[in-house]
């Protein structure tokens, strides 16, 4: 069966609600006691001015006086305590939401982050998200209690004046006409509200991102151009929203005057004709004016179930997107192992090959240096070693077993990567070097930092393992950087290495500590070297030249002409 984002949404909440079972019984006992009340309270009021008016006795008059402020009293802490509920089902909600949300998206293969723009994603996981969470949690109490209170209101009505019930229907079904027919117009203004925002949010994103080369490039004019001109397409929008917003709004206050001044001319010939008694005509009217909270909540709900079905739709969207790519179960042992690419052909918009037809062998145990000018294939093919993409033919093996056969945690485990641009996470040291694996100890991440050469800058920095990198590797150069990727490997105990040499110009000490550290994490095991520098050449045993995605092999060596490394 081929799963919707909308079954998958009811699947997901079922699943949540069960989870969170008792939280939301709690929720319902003072939803439905709160219409309880609500509904009784005007008979109460009903029972006092008749009271008062027909002459009843001192004692039960104060007597129903104190039960009626008990009860409006007694409403109010219910609404308070259904209110906390709600905040805390809704809290919970958005926390299970993003939670899955990250850890699908983490799943991910990068052909889908090629596709889709990370200012939209994370509008999804944090803007849609938080709307759904803070309306669906409550969205079907709502609909259920809005109902409740207008049929019960009905009821009553009718059982006191079938005319008057009469009308209450008919005002009842104009009111709810009118505003669905406007709430239309509001959703599609505010759904285009939601996709400026998007925009303006990928930019921003992504200027952030790219502030480095923004500068470099002298491109902040043009950025602050184009961003000026999305924020006043996005301003234009925004006032169009509220000038139909408020329109609604005064329409939903001239439709409601209207009716009242009909029932109150209505219920004064009615109480003149003595049809009904004084305190009849308080609790009708006191009926009437309960009664727009339910239609306004339910015209509300309409159009909040417009907006939250488009929320639903782009939220389970990602929530059910699977990756392309498809891995075994097998895992790698302990001994070293040999790559193998056979036939191997790669593009990225399946039309301009990046590689083509590639084959070659790296024995286990041997260091090879992968060379080749800026767009010859070399970080592809470290990124399909790394399976982050799939080739579209040829296959690649891991001591003779496709690389399929094997599970992503294995593989995950056991091929680790250098590359020159390393990701600090907003977090300690500890955490980043252990990537936020508790069970390994600080003395091994001492020990690996010893090991990459990095053990005493990171011990001078305050806290030490407790600094915090706040600008994520702003306060290390690339070399360094490099030392403490160096060091997340020294823990990982990686069958296969793969590093990407910095193209960046290093003193002499920073060169020197990273070739140490590289020789010891290279040792014994299969490695390839994206090389930039003559020196790493004599270092290795096997030479692979790469152009046009096809392979040179031999001594011959073109190093990069000073360029970073190409992103291809």
């Amino acid at each position: 069966m081929i799963m919707t984002p909308h079954k998958s949404f009811i699947s997901y909440f079922k699943k949540f609600l069960f989870k969170h079972k008792v939280l939301f019984a709690s929720l319902c006992l003072f939803f439905f006691s709160h219409i309880g009340l609500t509904l009784y309270i005007p008979q109460l009021f009903q029972k006092f001015i008749d009271g008062v008016s027909g002459g009843l006795g001192t004692k039960s008059i104060l007597v129903i006086a104190l039960f009626y402020l008990g009860f409006v009293f007694f409403v109010e802490v219910l609404n308070t305590f259904r209110n906390f509920f709600m905040q805390k089902l809704s809290w919970s909600l958005t926390k299970a939401l993003r939670s899955d949300m990250l850890k699908n998206l983490l799943q991910l293969d990068m052909t889908f982050y090629h596709n889709n723009p990370v200012g939209e994603l994370v509008e999804c996981v944090e803007g849609d998200i938080l709307i759904l969470s803070n309306n669906i949690s409550t969205f079907v109490l709502d609909i259920i209690s809005n109902i409740i209170i207008l049929l019960g209101i009905l009821i009553i009505v009718f059982f006191n004046s079938v005319l008057l019930g009469c009308i209450f229907v008919l005002c009842s079904v104009i009111s709810i006409i009118m505003m669905l027919r406007q709430s239309k117009k509001d959703t599609s203004s505010l759904e285009t509200v939601r996709k400026n925002m998007a925009e303006v949010n990928a930019l921003v994103t992504e200027t952030i991102t790219g502030r480095e080369e923004l500068h470099s490039l002298n491109a902040k004019g043009k950025i602050l151009a184009n961003s000026d001109s999305l924020h006043d397409t996005s301003f234009k929008n925004e006032k169009k929203f509220y000038r139909l917003f408020t329109f609604t709004m005064m329409l939903n206050q001239a439709i409601t005057f209207i009716e009242k001044s009909c029932l109150v001319v209505l219920l004064f010939y009615l109480l003149k004709d003595a049809k009904l008694s004084l305190g009849q005509t308080f609790m009708l009217y006191n009926y009437f004016v309960l009664l727009e909270w339910p239609l306004e909540m339910l015209a509300q709900n309409a159009t909040t179930f417009q907006g939250l079905g488009a929320r639903i739709n782009r939220v389970f969207k990602l929530y059910i997107e699977k990756p392309h790519i498809s891995f075994g179960n097998k895992t790698l042992d302990d001994k070293t192992y040999s790559v193998e690419f056979k036939n191997v052909s790669f593009a990225y918009d399946e039309r301009d090959l990046i590689l083509d037809n590639l084959s070659f062998k790296i024995n286990a145990g041997d260091h090879c240096a992968l060379q080749g000018r800026t767009g010859s294939g070399k970080s592809t093919l470290v990124k399909l070693l790394l399976k982050l993409y799939e080739p579209q033919s040829g296959e690649i093996l891991l001591n003779g077993v496709p690389l399929n056969e094997f599970s992503q945690k294995s593989l995950a485990e056991n091929i680790g990567y250098v590359s020159q641009s390393i990701v600090l996470f907003y977090a300690s040291i500890r955490d980043n070097i252990r990537m936020f694996d508790q069970s390994i100890s600080d003395e091994q991440i001492k020990e690996a930092l010893k090991k990459s050469g990095m053990y005493e800058k990171i011990m001078a920095l305050p806290g030490g393992l407790d600094y915090i990198c706040e600008d994520g590797a702003a306060n290390f150069s690339g070399g360094e950087t490099q030392l403490l990727a160096c060091a997340r490997l020294f823990l990982k105990q990686s069958k296969i290495i793969i590093l990407d040499e910095s193209t960046a110009k290093l003193d002499n000490t920073e060169q020197e500590k990273i070739q140490l550290a590289f020789n010891e994490l290279i040792e014994n095991k299969t490695a390839i070297i994206i090389a930039h520098r003559t020196e790493t050449l004599e270092k290795t045993n096997v030479k692979f030249l790469l152009e046009n995605g096809k392979l040179s092999q031999g001594e011959k060596a073109i190093l990069s002409e000073g360029g970073a490394n190409e992103t291809n």
